[in-house]
């Protein structure tokens, strides 16, 4: 028997054994990579969430429940002085008990505020104004007197609400300072959001207007513009 013929039958029961073999081997790799992974997914199935850290709203009591120090989202009724509720109380529909207006605005605050809303107030005067809506737009021109010890600089003038859908209005930020007793006059333009038709039940719509920190917390009075409707 020569050398390429002793090579032959080498090379031939290497690859009878690999036959035999390799499937094994195979066979227990995936085996083990299987088990692996299901490992993996069990642990992560039975591993806990990650813990939401709810930040606390210091030196706030909610209206309802009187907690103060509460955890979790703030709720802030932007047409009452000072009317707060908690994350508990909002997800029961408390703002709707028996001596607040379920339909007043609430804004929603996630990141405690850390301000003495005490130190801000104003009077805004021009309310009550009668007001024509004519080919979209209508103009009020307001006052505004500083009457806390807080300037308010880059507080800012929003719509609470209007009784119509189709109205609106952008909130004006007043970017001077106005210190304590200070007088600043503004316009406020409000105009029709979309397309309106001559069919509407009513012509005739109350606009309410508030002050608000550049937090976003309102403060001082409302005030209200009767708004006609002209076609």
């Amino acid at each position: 028997m020569d050398d390429q013929q002793e090579k032959n039958i080498l090379k031939k029961r290497m690859n009878d054994i690999m036959d035999i073999v390799y499937p094994k081997f195979k066979e227990n790799i995936l085996k083990e990579l299987t088990n692996e992974k299901l490992n993996r997914e069990k642990e992560i199935f039975n591993s806990k969430p990650p813990e939401i850290i709810k930040k606390q709203h210091k030196n706030i009591i909610c209206s309802y429940c009187f907690k103060i120090n509460f955890n979790g989202n703030r709720y802030v009724c932007c047409e009452c002085d000072n009317f707060n509720l908690c994350e508990d109380c909002e997800n029961k529909k408390c703002q709707n008990y028996f001596y607040h207006n379920s339909n007043h605005v609430f804004l929603k605050i996630f990141e405690p505020i850390d301000i003495d809303i005490n130190k801000y107030d104003n009077i805004i005067e021009g309310n009550n104004q009668i007001l024509d809506l004519k080919n979209g737009v209508a103009l009020a021109k307001i006052s505004v007197i500083n009457t806390g010890v807080e300037s308010l600089k880059d507080c800012f003038v929003s719509p609470i609400c209007f009784g119509n859908p189709y109205l609106g209005g952008k909130k004006i930020k007043i970017n001077e300072d106005i210190l304590t007793n200070e007088k600043i006059e503004l316009i406020i333009k409000i105009e029709n959001n979309k397309q309106y038709n001559e069919n509407v039940e009513s012509k005739h719509f109350i606009s309410t207007w508030r002050m608000f920190t550049k937090e976003g917390i309102p403060f001082g009075n409302i005030i209200s513009f009767d708004i006609n409707l002209i076609f």
